[in-house]
């Protein structure tokens, strides 16, 4: 999973916590001005005794302190909420660096491998093929054997085919190098361009 995804998903999860935060301090806020309506109302009731008064009053009170412990305790899950979202904040940024660190790696090490395998090529340009050498010591059929066992064809990492060495497909892809029995071998036949 990409960190883009899983910023994506804290993001949402946060959100939605935020969300539920804010709509519990509005219900609170709410309930606040409730009671202070209701004190007022009580106030301006003539009718009723001190005692009673009194009784309406510290149960209000008692709400109200039992609200002031909501928001505290609504304010320290946010508090929480923030913490662990600067945490993974930070945990989806290391870990993009060590993606592109890795991928610096790879990308260094597959350079590495086509300039090899171009120096190789040109070397082999400039070699003598064996079948030259030996042309003396051998039939034309022996030579032909030969030849075709010693013929070296490229094949891509995740292909079913075999490359020769001008093969325009090897421009696109990494290849590995080997010759024509080990690629029969390994069932592989030519591509449409290396078969024409």
């Amino acid at each position: 999973m990409s960190s883009e995804v899983i910023t994506d998903i804290v993001q949402t999860i946060l959100k939605d916590q935020l969300n539920e935060i804010q709509m519990k301090l509005t219900n609170l806020e709410q309930k606040v001005i409730n009671i202070e309506s209701q004190l007022n109302t009580e106030r301006n009731k003539n009718h009723k005794s001190a005692q009673n008064l009194k009784t309406s009053f510290t149960s209000l009170e008692s709400q109200f302190k039992y609200i002031i412990f909501e928001l505290n305790e609504a304010q320290t899950m946010a508090n929480l909420v923030m913490e662990k979202t600067e945490k993974k904040i930070m945990e989806t940024q290391q870990l993009k660096i060590t993606q592109n660190k890795q991928f610096d790696e790879l990308s260094k090490s597959l350079n590495i491998q086509k300039n090899l395998e171009q120096i190789n090529s040109n070397i082999l340009q400039f070699a003598i093929p064996p079948q030259q050498l030996n042309q003396n010591c051998y039939s034309s059929q022996e030579q032909n054997q030969y030849q075709y066992q010693e013929e070296m064809v490229y094949k891509t990492q995740s292909g079913g085919k075999y490359h020769k060495q001008n093969c325009n497909i090897l421009s696109n892809y990494p290849s590995v190098k080997l010759n024509i029995k080990q690629a029969l071998k390994q069932g592989l036949t030519g591509c449409k361009i290396c078969k024409a």
